[in-house]
């Protein structure tokens, strides 16, 4: 997209949350924990990805994300890496670009920065994190609300 909007943008912000985790490794295991609080939030080896969070997981596979998620090693933050979330292209591309921010940025507060022009949202529509009634809370505080005007933007062409 940005690629698309080059000369038509001011700016472009990218935020989230949290911008990084915290890693740490257990034999051939690598434990992801939480940024603000050290818990750990999802296991990776190299069969199997485990996610703390298992409210719609089967009963059975729940409860072994559960005891797979407990074996995880206590944080130290002496031997953990931090993790970026933000994509390696985006984080060189803030770098060359100085219209292009990233920002660390709660949905569920109001934005404050500047006005813009073009919303572009993940996760905050999924109704497997969020209710509709949380969904809208997100769209009223977010960046959406404060949307100045729309770009029009086509699809490129398709061959025939």
């Amino acid at each position: 997209m940005l690629e698309r909007l080059h000369d038509r943008i001011g700016k472009y912000w990218a935020t989230d949350l949290f911008l990084h985790l915290y890693a740490m490794r257990k034999g051939s295991v690598t434990y992801l924990f939480h940024p603000l609080a050290p818990r750990c939030i999802m296991r990776l080896s190299d069969h199997l990805l485990t996610y703390e969070q298992t409210n719609n997981a089967l009963p059975r596979l729940g409860r072994i994300a559960a005891v797979l998620i407990a074996r995880a090693p206590a944080f130290n933050p002496q031997l953990s890496q931090t993790v970026s979330l933000i994509h390696p292209s985006l984080r060189k591309r803030a770098q060359e670009d100085e219209r292009v921010v990233i920002c660390g940025h709660d949905v569920f507060q109001d934005w404050r920065k500047e006005k813009v022009h073009l919303v572009k949202v993940a996760n905050v529509l999924n109704r497997q994190y969020f209710d509709d009634e949380t969904i809208g809370t997100a769209i009223a505080k977010s960046a959406i609300s404060s949307v100045e005007r729309l770009p029009c933007l086509s699809a490129p062409e398709r061959a025939q």
